[in-house]
């Protein structure tokens, strides 16, 4: 009767809110629509808007004619690898909440056109973090054009259709407080215990119908347009505790004392956060996925019954949720999932690992019926409404 009493409230939680994150306070939005739009919907109580659908102008996405006899590109049809590959060096100084990054993109032009330019998302340029370097290719630096969260990459040579090109990028990240004006993306920002990097990495945007397309920044919700790719991603710390600890997705090898590996295979985007006052539980389901939770010390509050462990309860409520979703909707991707306390506005999704926000843990008087629950719950769903689907 319980299990049937919990997948009741998951399937009513998850059908609530599963589309997208968003402000659990009472506001209303309104966007301006333009001749093109997509309909998209927010979670209650933000009413469902309409999103322009914004492409980077037809004058980058010039082609090149058809006929070339050769090409200095690879250009095998092999298909056993992800259209896209990211494989990242990153240096983190907790101290100074800055990070430097060297990235190796590979991509495979399965667009269907010959490409003379690539685009690039980069989330964290709109919220002024990101400093670009360069953008390498065969020891040449290509030329660029940075607006807002896009980066145009001009190649020396079209890329023809099923041919792959490798892009050696350098570039860093300087995070901001979170704070009021900025609480709703404190998943790239830094508190007082917690650097969140989230959406702080280039990724090359969709394209369809000959245009690529990406979505200019909004103020609620999220407009990222994410394709699957494989990564492979190194994290070293300076400038911090021996008790620091990183929370990220996919499969993780500690490879020296302030030195992390991450391998996450199909992910739309990697994230992570990392903290030296992280408490870590975990848990095992019945198909052998790995949930292991970062929470601080706080989790636990103490109520007129005694003290109650936020962390212990949003394991298990997660624990019965993700066995349910796998029932539901089909096998999760990975083989771990990675939920974090995160010191921001109700929480956020990527692939492989969620936020719950702080105040969440702080309102948990026990139950089911509380927001601790149903946002770890909402979080948890995005695994397959976003990052699977």
């Amino acid at each position: 009767m319980k299990k049937f009493s919990y997948l009741i409230i998951y399937i009513i939680l998850s059908t609530i809110l599963l589309v997208a994150c968003s402000s659990a306070m009472e506001t209303s939005l309104v966007v301006a629509q333009t001749d093109v739009v997509a309909t998209r919907i927010v979670s209650s109580p933000v009413p469902t808007t309409m999103r322009d659908i914004q492409t980077v102008p037809t004058s980058f996405a010039t082609n090149t004619p058809q006929g070339q006899v050769e090409s200095r590109y690879a250009c095998s049809l092999d298909l056993t690898h992800a259209s896209r590959q990211y494989t990242v060096v990153a240096t983190v100084d907790y101290a100074a909440k800055s990070v430097s990054v060297a990235q190796r993109v590979v991509y495979r032009n399965d667009t269907g056109d010959s490409l003379m330019n690539l685009v690039f998302a980069i989330e964290a340029n709109h919220y002024h973090a990101f400093n670009l370097g360069t953008v390498i290719y065969e020891g040449t630096e290509l030329a660029t054009q940075l607006n807002s969260n896009q980066l145009l990459v001009s190649l020396f040579e079209a890329l023809p259709p099923g041919c792959t090109l490798t892009l050696d990028m350098q570039f860093g990240v300087q995070l901001a407080p979170i704070a009021l004006e900025n609480a709703y993306k404190g998943y790239l920002g830094y508190s007082e215990r917690q650097m969140n990097l989230g959406h702080w990495l280039p990724t090359i945007a969709p394209r369809r119908g000959g245009e690529w397309l990406i979505h200019s920044p909004q103020q609620v919700g999220e407009q990222t347009i994410l394709e699957q790719a494989d990564w492979d991603v190194i994290v070293h710390v300076e400038n911090a505790r021996d008790s620091l600890s990183v929370a990220a997705p996919g499969s993780v090898t500690q490879i020296d004392d302030n030195g992390w590996r991450f391998e996450l295979n199909g992910g739309r985007d990697f994230a992570m956060s990392i903290s030296e006052d992280f408490r870590v539980h975990s848990a095992t389901t019945t198909s052998g996925v790995i949930i292991d939770i970062f929470t601080f010390a706080d989790a636990t509050v103490q109520t007129d019954t005694g003290l109650l462990d936020g962390a212990v309860h949003a394991l298990e409520e997660a624990q019965h949720a993700f066995e349910q979703f796998e029932v539901l909707f089909g096998p999760y991707p990975y083989e771990r999932v990675v939920i974090v306390q995160g010191d921001f506005a109700d929480g956020m999704e990527f692939s492989g690992l969620v936020y719950v926000g702080t105040r969440w843990f702080y309102g948990f008087t026990g139950g089911i019926r509380n927001y601790l629950t149903l946002i770890t719950v909402h979080e948890l769903s995005h695994q397959w409404w976003y990052a699977k689907v």
